[in-house]
């Protein structure tokens, strides 16, 4: 349903009640129920239980109460009413009645329409209470001579529309029980359209009542809706402010990473330049040794030794002159008496020729 039918549903709603509230004021018919005292009503010598006095009691044990019976001053003879003034009705009693006993009795009838007014009239031989669906109405126990009077009470307040229930409880001393009775019952009725649209009235009040349920029921969902649409709405805005927060920092490290490969390539290049100058350097070095070594190479001195068989000059390495001048050293020391003279001699030509044995 639209918003816009809902009002609309609200006038015609408001247009019925008008009319059921209207209408029956024009066609409203007052009826009087009387209920007295005769066979219909249901009679017990005992109960069972407390609530036999409620409508909701089940009363389909008991029997009929005995009816017809002309009482004291209150009897009726034929219409011609006696001073106790309950009207032209007949005593009723239980079955079998006996003396100091209790008696029960139930009336159950309809009120057909809106409640106006009731009362109720009685009287007992010797003592009642009465009750009108459930609450006590009144008493005659403190009374002398019960059943010569009788006692008239307004009962409208306790009746309703609909089914309701007069009990009464009797009580005699002496001799048999029994009460007299009489009700009327004031009550409007209506033409049965009137109440057909009071049904409808109540029916439609009924959806309507529904569908305002319903609506509250959508409108509270709606905002639960509305609600979780804002968390989530948060949430974006959060997700949104982290994804920022980590696409700028991931642009910072992309930055850094870059920074750093370049330092890398530097550093790579003056590693590479570094060992190449090192390379450069050592080759440098051995070329310069090298030639060094060449050059003392060629500069190292030959040694002339001259064997005493020959006078040929022969010419020796450095090497085999240590090795010959050793020897010879030898045979100076063993055969020569002049060792020393020959060893100095031999001392400054080895100094001479770059000899390591003659330090």
């Amino acid at each position: 349903m639209s918003k816009r039918e809902v009002p609309d549903m609200k006038r015609f709603l408001l247009g019925l009640v008008v009319l059921c509230l209207l209408l029956p004021l024009a066609c409203a018919e007052d009826k009087m129920l009387t209920i007295k005292s005769d066979s219909s009503w249901k009679a017990s010598k005992s109960v069972s239980g407390v609530d036999w006095m409620q409508p909701s009691f089940d009363d389909s044990s008991w029997g009929s109460s005995t009816a017809n019976w002309n009482h004291g001053p209150c009897s009726i003879n034929c219409g011609k009413v006696m001073s106790c003034a309950v009207g032209c009705n007949e005593w009723m009693w239980t079955a079998n009645s006996c003396e100091n006993c209790f008696g029960y009795f139930r009336k159950a009838f309809d009120v057909g329409g809106e409640l106006v007014s009731g009362t109720i009239t009685i009287s007992a031989d010797d003592y009642y209470w009465l009750y009108v669906n459930g609450e006590r109405i009144g008493t005659s126990e403190a009374k002398s001579v019960a059943y010569a009077r009788s006692d008239s009470y307004d009962i409208t307040s306790f009746l309703h529309t609909g089914n309701n229930v007069i009990a009464i409880k009797v009580e005699n001393k002496k001799d048999f029980e029994g009460v007299v009775v009489r009700s009327e019952v004031k009550y409007k009725t209506s033409d049965p359209l009137i109440g057909q649209l009071q049904a409808q009235v109540v029916a439609l009040q009924s959806q309507m009542d529904k569908l305002t349920g319903d609506k509250t029921r959508l409108e509270g969902q709606v905002d639960s809706l509305q609600s979780q649409n804002n968390e989530l709405n948060s949430a974006k805005e959060q997700l949104a402010s982290q994804v920022s927060a980590l696409t700028l920092e991931s642009s910072n490290l992309k930055t850094e990473l870059e920074q750093t490969q370049s330092d890398l390539g530097r550093y790579k290049m003056f590693v590479v330049a570094l060992i190449l100058a090192a390379f450069v350097l050592l080759v440098g070095l051995f070329l310069c040794l090298h030639y060094i070594y060449e050059k003392s190479k060629k500069r190292q001195p030959t040694i002339s030794v001259t064997p005493k068989s020959s006078t040929k000059e022969v010419v020796r390495k450095p090497a085999e002159i240590d090795k010959r001048q050793e020897k010879r050293l030898e045979e100076v020391e063993v055969h020569s008496p002049q060792k020393n003279v020959r060893y100095d001699t031999l001392q400054e030509e080895g100094r001479s020729s770059g000899s390591k044995l003659f330090p």
